[in-house]
């Protein structure tokens, strides 16, 4: 078996590194994008959680006077009215650092 010569060895490492770097390339890929996946599905929670968020309070805003003519209507006596600055209070103190929260999370820096 004849002995391989300097170029052929030269050749197969150099092939060898190629391969390496290829792959390395590849490693490098699919961490970036990983990591636009991951910024994509974050700002997608975000905006839908925001979105969500000031949808209800809309509701509630609409929906508090709206009950409440209703019971005057049916009742005649404000005793079953619901005071409007009272459930938007409780509705941000229950939900508010929640979106809190996923507002940090969108927005916050990713260590490279």
């Amino acid at each position: 078996m004849p002995r391989p010569t300097r170029s052929s060895e030269l050749a197969e490492k150099v092939e060898g590194l190629d391969q390496a770097i290829d792959g390395q390339e590849q490693a490098l890929v699919a961490i970036e994008t990983g990591k636009q996946k991951d910024d994509s599905t974050r700002q997608e929670v975000a905006k839908k959680f925001v979105r969500y968020y000031f949808l209800l309070l809309t509701l509630i805003i609409i929906g508090v006077p709206a009950y409440n003519a209703v019971m005057y209507s049916m009742v005649h006596t404000n005793e079953l009215s619901v005071s409007l600055k009272d459930a938007i209070l409780t509705y941000s103190a229950v939900v508010g650092p929640t979106v809190g929260l996923v507002v940090a999370y969108y927005f916050k820096t990713k260590q490279d």
